[in-house]
């Protein structure tokens, strides 16, 4: 066991350290705040790769995990569902940068007035400051007991290691370690894989029905009209490409996405098939041996990484460039300090 977890630690510390040592300097605002590299903005691949990495979280793994493992494969596709939001999210924005609008915050600046604005860059900054300990916390459970000394080490070392290359690159940061991510992702999806583990036992996994998971998948689609427009990680990338390039991306991740989320839910269909209880991604990593469950925590730390890295970026605009605050990259540095410390502090 201890042997686990020093390989755990290492999952944690090398790549973040790779990631620090390879993510750009952004030494102007385009590059911290709008991900601009040597003046060009991200292309169809990196922003794509981008959507999807940022919004395949820690939590949404665990959750997709669990519902697999209550619902079967109908769990999955419901928790799937949601990626339809990048399809709405995409259309609007393409028609607010068809009438000329640089950002949400600029749109309801137009129609509404300041006082709309602060109100909306509030209710954002809540969902942000969230998403701090809510990905934070998964990470610390994979080191120990909620309140164990190894929990808050763990959460202490990765915030701080995910904040340090995040301040040396803002957006441009995380841009380019999600697209690392993915290829991550990819690698591991082949790893993970079992040919014992067929189609048939997917397709019996679940009934389709209301009350056995198609509830969810009306919820899903009720929420993706508004669920969108209060996550800054999704939206921020919709004005930093052209509009070309920015609707095909979201287009494309909304595909990518669901295939992603439905496929980290076969953890879950693949516990409930062997009778285990408890958290899906735990009980399935244990079960199969070290390297297994050393690949599902290491799925776990990148995609809490590019959540959080994301999640720095975002509130660093927020405060430097949508609201003002500043308007340069000291303001926007010590936004991204100031809500990582924040962020922190439900954990404890």
């Amino acid at each position: 066991m201890d042997n686990v977890v020093v390989w755990q630690w290492v999952l944690v510390i090398i790549p973040s350290i790779v990631f620090f040592i390879t993510a750009p300097l952004a030494k102007t605002k385009d590059a911290f705040f709008k991900a601009a590299y040597k003046n060009k903005q991200p292309n169809l691949f990196m922003l794509t790769g981008s959507l999807v990495i940022s919004w395949i979280f820690a939590k949404s793994i665990t959750n997709a995990a669990n519902l697999g493992l209550d619902y079967g494969i109908v769990g999955g596709v419901a928790y799937g569902v949601y990626y339809l939001s990048f399809v709405v999210a995409g259309i609007v924005i393409y028609k607010l940068r068809t009438a000329g609008y640089k950002s949400i915050h600029e749109f309801l600046t137009s129609k509404f007035g300041r006082g709309a604005v602060l109100l909306f860059s509030l209710l954002i900054a809540i969902r942000l400051f969230n998403e701090i300990w809510s990905n934070t916390m998964v990470i610390g459970t994979y080191f120990g007991e909620t309140g164990s000394t190894p929990f808050y080490s763990a959460v202490i070392v990765f915030t701080i290691l995910t904040l340090a290359y995040s301040l040396k690159g803002g957006l441009s940061s995380s841009i380019f370690t999600d697209v690392i991510q993915l290829f991550l992702f990819i690698a591991l999806y082949i790893l993970f894989s079992n040919d014992e583990f067929t189609v048939q036992t997917v397709a019996s996994s679940g009934v389709w029905s209301m009350e056995t998971g198609g509830n969810l998948i009306l919820a899903a689609l009720l929420q993706v009209f508004s669920y969108p427009f209060h996550d800054p990680v999704m939206t921020d990338r919709g004005f930093i490409s052209d509009k070309k390039t920015t609707i095909k991306s979201f287009l494309l991740a909304s595909l990518l996405g669901f295939i992603g989320i439905v496929l980290f839910s076969l953890i879950g269909v693949y516990a409930k098939a062997n009778g285990y209880v408890g958290q899906a991604a735990v009980a399935v990593g244990q079960s199969l041996g070290i390297v297994v469950m050393l690949i599902i925590n290491f799925i776990m730390i990148t995609s809490a990484a590019s959540t959080l890295d994301s999640t720095f970026s975002s509130f660093s605009k927020l405060i430097a460039f949508d609201l003002k605050i500043g308007q340069n990259l000291t303001w926007g540095r010590i936004a991204m300090v100031m809500v990582a410390v924040i962020g922190s502090i439900p954990v404890f």
